[in-house]
């Protein structure tokens, strides 16, 4: 009767071969999860950037101008917010009230109080509305918008919106930026998920 004698395992050679080939792969796979990570993520970007084009649109055709009140145009950020989000600061700055006896939200005060996340976010703290938070990196965003829109004039018969984001969270000095303005023009101003 032989006995076979099979106790052979892994040698350690075979061993780091196999730790070097994940390794490899590691490098490969993980850098370009986290670019498709940051990709995915600026879909909140051009769906806020689509979101404050169409209330534009239904309020202009209301009114008969662009306004950068939040209320007034009825766009309301939804969910937790990666994006820092803005109207320009200079569209809207005559309330339609003046014009047309416009009564809506900000039609008393006259003045556009709500065209930003941190502007919006401070406001619907009061009234019980955890839905946003804030980053005061985020406000690039509206330095980007003006650099972008240097030298165009914004009146009520037009509109510019920024939506910035450090999507890699401080791995560069980078941000992800996009702009949507009257014209349907939608630009990534930045990419950063293309660092």
């Amino acid at each position: 009767m032989t006995k076979l004698n099979n106790n052979r395992g892994f040698s350690l050679i075979e061993l780091m071969i196999v730790v070097a080939i994940i390794g490899i792969l590691s490098a490969i796979a993980i850098p370009n999860f986290q670019r498709f990570q940051m990709k995915s993520r600026q879909s909140e970007a051009k769906n806020a950037m689509a979101a404050i084009y169409q209330a534009e649109k239904a309020f202009h055709q209301e009114w008969a101008q662009y306004f950068a009140d939040w209320r007034d145009i009825g766009y309301a950020p939804e969910g937790v917010m990666k994006y820092w989000v803005a109207t320009s600061m200079g569209v809207g700055i005559v309330s339609p009230s003046v014009i047309s006896g416009y009564m809506g939200p900000s039609g008393a005060i006259n003045v556009a109080t709500r065209l930003n996340s941190n502007s919006y976010c401070d406001q619907a703290a009061v009234m019980n509305f955890s839905i946003c938070t804030k980053d005061a990196d985020f406000q690039v965003a509206n330095a980007a918008m003006a650099a972008d829109g240097a030298g165009i004039a914004v009146t009520i018969n037009t509109f510019r919106a920024a939506a910035g984001s450090d999507l890699d969270r401080g791995s560069d000095t980078n941000y992800d930026v996009w702009t949507i303005d009257n014209t349907k023009s939608l630009l990534n101003v930045n990419n950063d998920a293309a660092d």
